[in-house]
């Protein structure tokens, strides 16, 4: 249940959820006038207005995607004007909500992936244009507004900014989204944990369920790895706090199934490795090597991982260089 709780989940609460919805359609109402009165972009041509509307469906869900279009498309005409109440207003007003609709329905509801829900919203707000383009030049021609044809063909430009844009702001969004609940749901007990470590009163700990599993207070990789062998439930949707987390401790974490990694000091490499595998991380000191005992080479657990990109031949080598390691101080003694 806990790794359910602080997994990366498209969920917010309706606080947030409200909250995010009015962002969005400020921004709906601000994008469009800074985009022609600072770069002097047509909104015909860049869309400014419906990258905000996708992103709330794409975050918030049906309704909050629905009425931030409705929102944006409203107040934009009663605050500057534009777009004009008629033909225009109406139009955008069914395009804009049906954006927001039917992203929410299919990121949201559905849990169809991005490379779908986002396209399918966009063709079915274009379809919404034509038609209530259409069913007003029934009974009113000639309508002074570009057909759905020529707004597609004038707007390229702009759905092509949506389809580069949006998934990297949906993606960076959700990982916040993802390591605010994680803090939140630990709170203290994280907290009280990276002090410990800080202050050096601990190397390892591990949390699951606000409760501190294991603490331990070795040195390098030696304690998580025991941690892992022992139980191989042990980390998974733990979080772990570190007195150094190097590629080798990843390759632990990555095994393990843990959500949240801090370390006191983190390498770059480490760093990769756990947000390839959607591993929140946190750290104090970011470094490009982590560095042996006497501080005058890298690290030999570290180098026996920096050419693996397997977790499985990553775990393998690690205990060959530990094992190496032992029996190189037994025959010492």
């Amino acid at each position: 249940m806990d790794s359910v709780i602080i997994s990366k989940v498209r969920s917010l609460s309706k606080t947030q959820k409200l909250c995010y919805a009015a962002v969005f359609t400020v921004l709906g109402v601000l994008l469009p006038l800074a985009t022609s009165h600072a770069f002097g972009m047509q909104g015909t041509v860049f869309l400014p207005m419906h990258i905000p509307v996708l992103l709330c469906g794409l975050l918030c869900g049906t309704a909050y995607g629905a009425a931030c279009g409705v929102l944006s498309a409203a107040l934009s005409c009663l605050l500057t004007g534009m777009p004009p109440a008629y033909p225009m207003l109406p139009i955008m007003l069914a395009e804009l909500s049906v954006y927001g609709t039917v992203s929410g329905l299919l990121y949201k509801k559905l849990r169809l992936p991005l490379y779908v829900s986002l396209p399918a919203a966009m063709i079915a707000g274009r379809a919404a244009y034509g038609i209530l383009f259409a069913l007003l030049n029934a009974f009113n021609p000639p309508l002074k507004a570009l057909s759905v044809w020529g707004a597609l063909a004038t707007g390229l430009p702009g759905i092509a900014i949506q389809l580069t844009l949006l998934p990297l702001l949906v993606h960076a969004l959700n990982d916040r989204f993802a390591f605010i609940k994680q803090v939140r749901f630990y709170g203290r007990t994280l907290r009280d944990a990276k002090r410990k470590i800080e202050t050096g009163k601990a190397g390892l700990i591990v949390i699951k369920g606000k409760t501190v599993v294991c603490e331990c207070n070795g040195r390098g990789v030696g304690d998580l790895l025991r941690v892992y062998d022992g139980d191989k439930e042990a980390l998974r949707g733990a979080a772990v706090v570190d007195k150094v987390i190097g590629k080798a401790a990843a390759v632990i974490l990555v095994a393990g199934g843990a959500v949240y990694a801090y370390g006191r000091i983190m390498s770059r490499a480490a760093e990769n490795l756990l947000k390839v595998n959607g591993i929140t991380i946190a750290y104090g000191e970011l470094t490009d090597v982590i560095l042996n005992v006497a501080g005058d080479g890298v690290c030999p657990i570290e180098q026996s991982v920096l050419n693996i990109d397997g977790v499985e031949e990553g775990l393998q080598a690690i205990c060959a260089r530990l094992q190496i390691i032992k029996n190189s101080s037994e025959q010492s003694e």
